[in-house]
């Protein structure tokens, strides 16, 4: 479907992350102990550890850690934030349906260059009640430089509550959600979320919003995962609609999405995701369609370990169908139109750690 409509688009792209950090906290009670992870001082490693919670770096550090001690458990106010430029350039290059001058519509070629830079700020103020229950919220202003009209000026991206009672484990209001490598959603939404299961084998249903005025949807997710020994794979559906506006840009959306994964050591991993998704744009239907994204990763970084970085490479085959929410955010919404396939690569280094 994307090659009949559009012709054939590729993509080069380069992205790094650098991430100043500032932390300050004030506890009311004894804080825990090193965290359990395996690695001293850092976040797990890519493998399955890294898909136990899709809570940001810094809301996972201020929650509560029970398997840190038996006895001490991490709970009072805590506040914190971090500050991260990113520079991000693609280049385009292919054919796309484009109206002549006389009227009649063509195959034209194309070539384009994308820069982006932004500077995104982030703060906290997150309230631990005990191992199980949490209040996280945080404002965050993000900054385009070279595109003034993509600027976010300061707002609420996270303002919900998160416990467990008495197997289940719930997340409701304004909170983050990225599935897998976050190819088809990675974004904020506005629900609540219910997960089942312990972390190496669980399944969990959200239901809620995304976006907002012309581009609010609304749908469900139904998140599933397994992992064993140095596998670990995982299963997803989405169904969102844009209910208000018919004809907004993918007023509906429906996406199935199967990974794959392996972990050859606790610093590299690599896997494959398989998209199924069709859908309507402008309340025009758009047919099935199939696609998938190949991944190699290499360590992760700790936004409180100065130093530290993770090494990122992708393959993408995807239909614009399968995109509600990509990762990919030095392009947002560049490819929700024209689906893509190319070559991604995407370096994040921590530089330097202020506490005060």
């Amino acid at each position: 479907m994307l090659r009949k409509l559009f012709g054939e688009q590729f993509l080069i792209a380069f992205t790094a992350v650098l991430t100043s950090t500032l932390v300050g906290t004030a506890c009311f009670a004894a804080p825990a102990g090193p965290m359990a992870t395996g690695h001293k001082g850092s976040t797990p490693g890519p493998g399955p550890t890294e898909k136990v919670d899709d809570l940001l770096f810094e809301e996972v550090n201020t929650a509560s850690q029970p398997q840190a001690t038996a006895t001490k458990v991490h709970h009072g106010l805590a506040m914190e934030g971090n500050l991260r430029y990113l520079y991000g350039q693609g280049h385009f290059e292919g054919s796309r349906l484009a109206r002549t001058a006389g009227g009649k519509y063509a195959m034209v070629p194309f070539k384009e260059l994308m820069i982006m830079q932004a500077l995104r700020t982030r703060l906290y103020a997150n309230y631990i009640f005990d191992e199980n229950w949490k209040i996280i919220t945080g404002v965050e202003d993000n900054r385009v430089l070279n595109d003034q009209s993509q600027t976010s000026t300061i707002h609420i991206f996270r303002a919900f509550a998160e416990g467990t009672y008495p197997h289940a484990k719930y997340r409701v209001g304004r909170f983050g959600y990225k599935v897998e490598d976050g190819n088809t959603l990675d974004t904020t939404v506005d629900g609540i979320r219910v997960g089942f299961g312990p972390g190496e084998s669980r399944v969990s249903v959200f239901w809620g919003r995304l976006g907002s005025e012309a581009n609010r949807r609304e749908g469900v997710i139904i998140d599933a995962y397994k992992e064993w020994k140095k596998w670990y794979a995982s299963a997803s559906y989405f169904n969102f609609r844009n209910q208000a506006y018919d004809n907004s840009a993918w007023n509906k959306q429906e996406v199935f999405s199967e990974s794959l994964n392996y972990r050859f050591t606790s610093d590299i991993s690599t896997g494959i995701e398989f998209l199924q998704a069709s859908g309507s744009d402008k309340n025009v239907e758009v047919g099935y369609d199939r696609g998938f994204v190949c991944a190699l990763r290499y360590k992760n970084y700790d936004y409180k370990k100065p130093g530290s970085y993770r090494v990122q490479l992708r393959y993408y085959r995807e239909p614009a169908s399968a995109v509600i929410t990509h990762t990919m955010n030095a392009w947002p919404g560049y490819f929700r139109h024209m689906g893509f396939e190319g070559v991604g690569v995407c370096l994040e280094y921590v530089v330097l750690r202020v506490v005060f």
